[in-house]
């Protein structure tokens, strides 16, 4: 950073303390929404295994791209259908899954966090709307698949509703 930016008080985040804190407070409101609405159908090891692999990968692709450990190339996101951010997404209908949420918890999670990136933090503003569409469609993929195999395997029901 030179001496100019910093005099200027910018850092070398894309991301200002709002959407931090934007964040955080999804963050925080999703883990609730998640202990309360969980049926432990799934294993707690395979729960757990899903969930720290899905947050690692989400953390190393943020510091990859918005700390300033890489710059993504221009072009690279945000304005094709699939990119790396495709991967966390799909990531996140893994962890629904195996957590075994209902539908009508996982669709408006993963449309709110859409919403959440259009908004001014710095996390997907430019993102092309098929991108957005993609984003959501592999989630809920991701979470159908799992909330499959586990109901076929354990006998349960599908998890539509609470």
């Amino acid at each position: 950073m030179t001496a100019s930016k910093r005099a200027a008080g910018e850092t070398s985040s894309k991301i200002p303390w709002y959407g931090w804190v934007g964040l955080v407070v999804f963050v925080v409101v999703g883990l609730v929404v998640v202990y309360l609405t969980h049926k432990p159908i799934v294993s707690a090891e395979v729960r757990w295994a899903v969930t720290i692999a899905w947050i690692v990968i989400t953390v190393a692709l943020g510091i990859y791209d918005f700390m300033g450990v890489a710059h993504a190339p221009a072009g690279s996101i945000d304005v094709r259908p699939v990119d790396r951010w495709t991967i966390p997404h799909a990531g996140a209908g893994l962890v629904f899954g195996v957590w075994f949420l209902p539908f009508v918890v996982v669709l408006p999670l993963v449309a709110l966090w859409e919403v959440f990136e259009w908004l001014p933090t710095g996390f997907g503003q430019t993102e092309i709307i098929q991108n957005r569409l993609v984003d959501i469609g592999v989630a809920l993929v991701g979470w159908f698949l799992v909330t499959l195999v586990a109901s076929i395997v354990t006998g349960t029901q599908m998890p539509w509703v609470i």
